[in-house]
């Protein structure tokens, strides 16, 4: 996977390019010149698919992406009313983004700046996928609401989370889109060009006219975690900045707004799920907000004895998970505590994890024994407490398969006899068999 720092254009950037101009044009925004001082496109030349071969076989002067304009761009102007209709979809965000609002989100993100190879960047981001700049106006929204609370008299920084909040995942634009696809099975070598795209991101945004360091970098952390546990580069603690939480637990309570098929969830509740994972400032914030937020939205009027029994299933799945875990556990110290520095400290830092996530899960009141009975004895025939403990099987399922992800794409820099243990350490706990959505989500790598 070619990467933009010789200016060498990756290809899987120029075919979304290419396939956003055939809907909505693109051209030169100014002449293209290869490393070599030869003129490749004179400005105003339309972009075309008979143009791709001239264009990837040569380094430019100039990064591809600042030399693209994009026509029917996403525009500021469009911003305020995607805003507005995904408050009217989206109750609970609307909620969380009105928290010590004093200027109306919508005016917010219509106030942005957005240079053409931002706008085309962004456009060509919003074309790659159903739902995407829907997504991305949504983790905007919330990060302009965060960075205003966490950030009060510092308007340009504000401006700049909402703008990566807006162009968080534009590095998916880079990487393969069959390792996209939900039907795809990610092998650890798919995994690691997923796992790269923030970094892709930042190099891009970083030399982006309109763009700069604070985008970048806020882009670049975004799925880091203070626990050191995240990626692409597994930074922790103080090495962590502000910006990359604000933009990552942003893009989490977008996840959790985009669960439309639930009833209305507890934000304070939800938050135990990722302790150590934020600072204590921002999940005080989401908290605040999330009090708001709880009993505004209808819950659901579903309350069949099919769904409480798919719930049961799925609680019957992720707590025999953890007590593989359980059972295992001693066996994973032992074995990190005898193995060289690498593979211990990824070890250690799986078990941090999963720890938390135990203690996450006591606190919820779940208990894998609950029969049926019991378990509309805990929800208490209420729509919105059964919506409450979906979502926390559900992301509770989707953070051990989230662990099981990262560990093998960490592993696949250790030693082959270190892989072979970190192998048969996640075999023996299958962690990825806990997830809600198994049957449509492939929970587990393959051999690279």
């Amino acid at each position: 996977m070619t990467t933009p720092d010789d200016n060498t254009v990756n290809p899987n950037y120029l075919g979304h390019v290419l396939a956003t101009g055939e809907a909505r044009g693109a051209v030169a925004s100014e002449d293209i010149y290869a490393g070599n001082g030869i003129k490749l496109l004179a400005k105003g030349a339309s972009i075309h698919a008979g143009q791709r071969e001239k264009l990837l076989e040569h380094k430019l002067r100039k990064p591809l992406e600042a030399c693209i304009e994009l026509t029917n761009a996403v525009s500021p102007s469009a911003l305020g009313p995607l805003a507005l209709a995904q408050m009217d979809r989206h109750p609970l965000l609307r909620t969380l983004c009105g928290h010590g609002a004093t200027t109306s989100i919508d005016v917010v993100l219509q106030s942005l700046q957005l240079p053409t190879p931002v706008q085309s960047l962004l456009t060509a981001y919003a074309d790659s996928q159903p739902q995407r700049l829907e997504h991305a106006v949504g983790v905007a929204m919330l990060t302009a609401t965060l960075a205003r609370q966490l950030l009060p008299g510092e308007p340009e920084r504000q401006r700049n989370l909402a703008l990566a909040g807006l162009v968080h995942d534009v590095g998916e634009l880079y990487i393969d889109p069959a390792c996209l696809l939900r039907e795809t099975r990610l092998g650890a070598a798919q995994w690691r060009q997923i796992a790269t795209h923030p970094l892709i991101a930042h190099r891009v945004l970083l030399r982006l006219a309109g763009a700069g360091r604070e985008v970048a970098e806020a882009v670049r952390d975004h799925h880091e975690r203070l626990d050191g546990f995240g990626y692409p580069r597994g930074v922790a603690g103080p090495a962590l900045p502000l910006p990359g939480q604000v933009l990552g637990v942003a893009e989490w309570l977008m996840a959790m707004v985009e669960l439309g098929d639930t009833p209305q969830v507890r934000i304070g509740t939800i938050t135990r799920l990722i302790r150590g994972e934020f600072s204590h400032d921002v999940l005080d914030l989401v908290r605040q907000a999330g009090a708001e937020a709880d009993g505004q939205t209808p819950g659901s009027a579903d309350p069949e004895l099919t769904r409480m029994l798919a719930v049961s299933v799925h609680i019957e799945r992720l707590m025999a998970a953890m007590d593989r875990f359980e059972q295992a556990r001693d066996a994973i110290q032992s074995q990190a505590a005898m193995s060289r520095a690498s593979l211990r400290q990824l070890l250690d830092s799986c078990l941090q994890r999963m720890q938390r996530i135990r203690i996450a899960l006591n606190s919820t009141g779940i208990d894998g024994r609950q029969t049926l009975e019991q378990l509309q004895i805990l929800t208490a025939g209420s729509p919105a407490v059964l919506g409450e403990v979906e979502v926390i099987v559900r992301e509770l399922g989707w953070r051990l398969r989230d662990i099981e992800r990262t560990t093998l794409q960490r592993a696949c820099g250790l030693s082959n006899d270190d892989q072979t243990q970190v192998h048969r350490i996640l075999d023996q706990v299958s962690l990825g068999t806990a997830g809600v959505d198994d049957e449509s989500t492939p929970s587990r790598l393959e051999p690279a």
